[in-house]
């Protein structure tokens, strides 16, 4: 799937969900796309969305909107109001991939564990046993810190995806 920018929305942002994902493990097919914003700056996003030719769907039960862009592709709007979503988000856009600023992975694995549905439980397995050594100390430290009661889930699932990556 092609990903344009969403620089017009004015505010930082960065890709999640499936399209993030896929820069961690072995790509997933989507429909949609899945961009994280501050909650905080929600109103300045949604003003340029609508101003772009962008329609509101609906609420999302995990906090943001859905939208559909005017060719037809469904955009989920995340609005993050973790402690450390504005540092989330000036890491992606540090780490610009093809005009677009993707979740870094240790900030993608909170959302995920957060989220807990089945996709982000099958997602997590497999990009955590594709994490380097290093990568997935600095994922242990970040769960422990804003996650503590996620870790022993976290490890599972690191195990879960190293046994499938063996078969």
């Amino acid at each position: 799937m092609e990903v344009a920018s969403f620089d017009f929305l004015g505010v930082p942002w960065c890709l999640v969900g499936a399209l993030a994902a896929n820069r961690y493990m072995s790509p997933r097919h989507t429909n949609d796309l899945d961009i994280a914003i501050l909650e905080s700056d929600r109103h300045l996003a949604y003003r340029a969305l609508r101003q772009a030719g962008f329609r509101y769907g609906k609420p999302l039960s995990i906090g943001g909107a859905a939208w559909v862009s005017p060719s037809g592709t469904p955009l989920d709007v995340i609005e993050m109001r973790h402690p450390w979503a504005a540092q989330a988000l000036r890491e992606a856009d540090a780490l610009r991939r093809e005009n677009a600023p993707v979740m870094p992975l240790p900030y993608l694995v909170l959302m995920k564990l957060e989220a807990s549905r089945t996709t982000d439980v099958a997602d997590l397995a497999r990009m955590l046993a594709l994490a380097d050594p290093a990568e997935l100390d600095r994922i242990r430290a970040m769960v422990e810190r804003w996650a503590p009661a996620d870790r022993e889930d976290m490890e599972q699932l690191v195990a879960l995806g190293r046994a499938e990556l063996q078969e």
